[in-house]
């Protein structure tokens, strides 16, 4: 059964979704556990009868569904945390307020590789994995979801429970906490600017050289003023739209060959490394908020601990300045256009 429940004194949710306690290697203390090789990895080609029926592929040569042959491919995830199922709902219990867990949880299989992760992937690879991912947040951006988010976790301590590189799409009824955060903060900013803020912190930091990682013609890649943690790197589209889907298949191929740049330099810097990314955006942006919100790309490094303080008050505490970070990675050459072997 999955769930939402509300915490009564702040009000956000959680979702419980038990079933996710039996991914292949999902996290239990004090066990370790070794990783699938190909034989056993239900992502790699020729294994596709291992996964749930796929929802999505790319095979150049054609073929039928949930076979070999494909680039990328897109299937539901084996222990969603949300679905379609239904539960009884008690929405306005103060202390135990609970409801359904509704939505879609997708896994987007980056390509038949067991081993090459997105900076050691084809530039024409990384194109073809964003433009699957930005397909599929179209397809779930739909009337009445919440949020729609696109992530991809890096090692096992970023949250990866496979080796086999994946990412994963997750669309909710819910309103992310942190993206509500991120909304009303942009209102205000563009309020009290009257411009976006994301597009005047990419002038600024291209202005000024100082913690910019890289840019392209259609992007900008940059140390934020106040990153949370050493080396965190936002990716700010040049042009302007609140809504991910929204943008231009070239601008979703554009931000994989770009994201490819920005990990090659960071793999470069301090190696393979636990890390997150996700793209935040604003589904079915309308009125003040398309002005105002940016949709970007976060990727966020675990190169320190959250600890106590951080989880006490919400305010990290960062070793690396910004300015230190951006110009490590700056320092570093772009990939080439073919597969290069992982670190």
């Amino acid at each position: 059964m999955r769930e939402l429940r509300r915490d009564p004194v702040t009000g956000r949710w959680v979702c419980l979704a038990p079933g996710r306690a039996l991914r292949p290697d999902a996290a239990v203390a004090g066990v370790a556990t070794t990783p699938l090789d190909t034989e056993d990895c239900p992502f790699c080609e020729g294994h596709e009868q291992r996964t749930p029926p796929e929802v999505a592929a790319v095979r150049p040569d054609g073929g039928p569904a949930d076979s070999p042959g494909w680039r990328v491919r897109v299937v539901p995830n084996l222990f969603p945390a949300f679905s379609d199922e239904d539960v009884p709902a008690d929405l306005g219990n103060i202390l135990h307020a609970h409801g359904p867990a509704l939505g879609a949880c997708e896994v987007i299989i980056h390509s038949p590789d067991h081993r090459r992760w997105l900076p050691f992937l084809t530039a024409d690879q990384a194109e073809l994995v964003m433009v699957t991912t930005w397909e599929r947040y179209r397809r779930h951006t739909v009337h009445g979801v919440g949020s729609v988010v696109a992530l991809y976790n890096h090692g096992r301590q970023a949250g990866a429970s496979l080796p086999h590189p994946h990412g994963q799409l997750y669309s909710t009824r819910l309103a992310a906490p942190v993206m509500e955060e991120e909304f009303h903060g942009a209102e205000e900013a563009h309020r009290r600017l009257g411009a976006c803020v994301f597009c005047r912190m990419a002038d600024e930091e291209v202005a000024q050289q100082v913690r910019l990682v890289a840019q392209a013609e259609e992007f900008v890649a940059l140390a934020p003023y106040a990153s949370r943690q050493p080396f965190e790197c936002l990716i700010i589209p040049r042009r302007h739209e609140a809504d991910f889907g929204r943008a231009d298949e070239s601008d979703a191929a554009g931000l994989g060959a770009f994201l490819r740049e920005v990990l090659w330099r960071l793999t470069q810097e301090v190696g393979g490394v636990p890390l997150n990314w996700y793209i935040h955006g604003l589904p079915n942006a309308t009125g003040d908020w398309q002005d105002s919100y940016h949709w970007h790309l976060e990727v966020r490094p675990k190169l320190a601990d959250i600890a106590g303080f951080e989880m006490a008050t919400g305010t990290f505490i960062n070793t690396m300045p910004p300015e230190d970070a951006a110009a490590a990675l700056a320092g570093h050459g772009v990939p080439g256009p073919e597969a290069t072997d992982p670190v």
